[in-house]
C-alpha cells in the first residue's frame, strides 16, 4: 500500500507523460498564439471599424477580463469536478470562439467574442498546470514546468508567422484568416486530449476514488503501478468552493496567496504590456529596419523568449535560490525599461534591440513566477489557488494596453511614461522578492494546508529560503 506521490516517484517518466505534456503545453501554446494575434491586428481593426486608439486597447483588455473570470471559474470547477473536464472544455471553446472572431461585424461583437475566448483560456490553464504537476515525479517537476512555459513564445512565433502571411505591415491586410490560423492548434489537440489523458491521480486520491487513481497510475506505467492506494491521515476533503477559498487565506496559506497574487500582477503587466507595446510601436517605425517587416520584428522578438525560458530554467536549478535569481532578472528588466524610452527620440538602434532582449527577460520573470506558484499550494486547494492568483494577476495584463494608449493620448503619441511605469513596477518587485513565502525545489508536493504552512510562514511574509520540511504524504 502506498500513496500517490510515492508511486509517481517510483514510476518515473514514461511515454504517457509525453502525451500529457503535449496536451498541457498546447494550452500555453494557444494562449501565446491568441494573445499575439489580438495585439497584432488591433491597428487593422482600428482602421476598419473607425475607432479610437483607446477603443482598440479594449479589444485586447477584453480577452484578459475573460481570462480573469475564466480563471476563477476554472479553479473552482477543476477542484470540484476534476482537472481533465476543465482542460477538455477549454480546448473545445477556444477553437469555437477563436474561429467565430473572424465573423465579427463590428467593434462590440469583436470585444464580446474576445471576452468569451478569454473565459475559455482561463478555465483551462490553471487545470492544465495542476494536472501536469500532479502527474510528475518530484525530481522532474521543475524541469518539465520550464518546458511548458517555453511553448508560450512558440505560440507567439506561430501567430507572428500568420501575421507575416496575412498582415506583414501590421496596419493593413486581412485579419480574418489570422483568427482561424491562431485557432487551428485547438482543433488538432482537442481530440488527442479527449482520447488519451486521464484524471489527476492526486485529485482522485483526495476524493477517495482509489480505483480510478490506480487506473491513472497504471496509464503511466502498468508494471510499476501500485495495487493499493492509501491517503495521508492529515489530508482534508476538498469541501465547497467557499471553504477552499477560505482555506487560501488561513494563517498557513495567507502569505503564499497574497505574495503570488502580487507577483502575478507584476509579471503580467511587464510581459503582456511589452507584447502590446511592441505590436504598436513596430507598426509605427516601418522602414527603420529595411531587412525585415514589422511582423518580422515581432517574430524575432518572440524568438528571444526561448533563451529567456532557458535562462529561467538554469536559474531555477542554480544554487542562488529563487530570491536572488528573481532580483537579478528584475534588475535587468529595470535597466531595459529605461532603455526603451529611446523610442520617443527615434533612437531605434537602441530601442529595437532592447525590445528584443526585454521580451526574453520578462519571459524569464513570468516563467519563474508560474513555475514556483504551481508547487507551493497543497492539493486540496491547488487548482482554485492557481486560478485565483492567475486571475488576480490579469489585473496587470488588463491594465497594460489601456495604460499604454492613455499615456499615448496624454503625451501625444509618446510612450516614455509607459516604460517609466514599467521600470517602477520592476523596482517594486525587487523590493518585495525577499519576502516571497517559500519554495518547493526538490520536495514532494504538499497535500495539506499544515504541511504547506511549514514552508510559507503563518500569516506574515518571511524570507525565501532553501530546504523546507517534507510534506505529509505518509499513510
Amino acid at each position: 500500500m502506498t500513496d500517490v506521490q510515492s508511486a509517481l516517484d517510483k514510476i518515473g517518466m514514461t511515454w504517457s507523460h509525453a502525451t500529457l505534456l503535449a496536451v498541457c503545453t498546447g494550452l500555453v501554446f494557444l494562449d501565446g498564439s491568441e494573445m499575439l494575434t489580438v495585439s497584432s491586428m488591433v491597428r487593422v481593426l482600428q482602421h476598419e471599424y473607425d475607432v479610437s486608439a483607446l477603443d482598440r486597447s479594449l479589444m485586447v483588455s477584453a480577452v484578459f477580463v475573460g481570462v480573469t473570470i475564466g480563471g476563477l471559474l476554472g479553479g473552482i470547477a477543476g477542484d470540484r469536478y476534476g482537472r481533465r473536464p476543465a482542460v477538455l472544455s477549454s480546448y473545445f471553446f477556444v477553437g469555437l470562439f477563436g474561429t467565430l472572431c473572424c465573423l465579427a461585424p463590428g467593434l462590440y461583437s469583436m470585444i464580446f467574442m474576445r471576452f468569451l475566448l478569454g473565459i475559455s483560456f482561463g478555465v483551462g490553464v490553471p487545470s492544465g498546470m495542476a494536472l501536469l504537476v500532479e502527474f510528475l515525479p518530484t525530481n522532474r517537476r521543475d524541469a518539465v514546468n520550464n518546458i511548458v512555459f517555453a511553448f508560450f513564445p512558440l505560440g507567439e512565433m506561430f501567430a507572428a508567422l500568420g501575421c507575416m502571411f496575412f498582415m506583414p505591415t501590421l496596419d493593413k491586410g486581412d485579419w480574418r484568416p489570422l483568427c482561424v490560423w491562431a485557432a487551428v492548434p485547438a482543433y488538432i489537440l482537442f481530440p488527442i486530449a479527449l482520447l488519451t489523458i486521464r484524471e489527476s491521480p492526486r485529485w482522485l486520491q483526495i476524493n477517495r476514488r482509489f480505483p480510478e487513481a490506480q487506473e491513472a497510475l497504471a496509464w503511466l506505467g502498468k508494471e510499476e503501478s501500485p495495487t493499493e492506494i492509501c491517503t495521508p491521515r492529515e489530508m482534508q476533503p476538498l469541501g465547497s468552493a467557499g471553504e477552499r477559498l477560505r482555506r487560501m487565506f488561513d494563517p498557513d496559506l495567507r502569505a503564499t496567496t497574497l505574495g503570488f497574487c502580487y507577483f502575478c500582477i507584476i509579471a503580467n503587466f511587464l510581459y503582456y504590456g511589452q507584447s502590446y507595446a511592441q505590436a504598436q510601436t513596430f507598426g509605427g517605425i516601418e522602414g527603420s529596419m529595411d531587412f525585415v517587416s514589422p511582423a518580422g520584428q515581432l517574430l524575432i522578438s518572440c524568438a528571444f523568449e526561448l533563451p529567456g525560458s532557458l535562462v529561467a530554467a538554469v536559474l531555477i536549478q542554480s544554487p542562488w535560490g529563487y530570491s536572488r535569481s528573481l532580483q537579478a532578472v528584475l534588475a535587468v528588466t529595470f535597466i531595459l525599461c529605461i532603455m526603451l524610452i529611446t523610442v520617443d527620440y527615434q533612437l531605434y538602434a537602441v530601442f529595437v534591440p532592447a525590445s528584443y532582449v526585454m521580451k526574453g527577460v520578462s519571459s524569464s520573470f513570468f516563467v519563474f513566477t508560474y513555475v514556483v506558484m504551481a508547487t507551493v499550494f497543497p492539493t486540496s486547494v491547488r487548482n482554485i489557488a492557481l486560478g485565483f492568483c492567475v486571475s488576480v494577476g490579469r489585473i496587470g495584463s488588463i491594465s497594460a494596453p489601456i495604460i499604454f494608449e492613455l499615456v499615448g493620448e496624454i503625451e501625444q503619441r509618446k510612450h516614455a511614461l509607459f516604460f517609466v511605469l514599467s521600470a517602477i513596477a520592476a523596482a517594486g518587485g525587487i523590493l518585495v522578492v525577499p519576502y516571497v513565502p517559500c519554495e518547493m525545489k526538490g520536495k514532494p508536493l504538499n497535500d495539506t494546508e499544515a504541511a504547506a504552512g511549514e514552508c510559507g510562514g503563518r500569516g506574515e511574509l518571511i524570507p525565501l529560503r532553501k530546504g523546507v520540511p517534507e510534506g505529509s504524504d505518509t499513510c
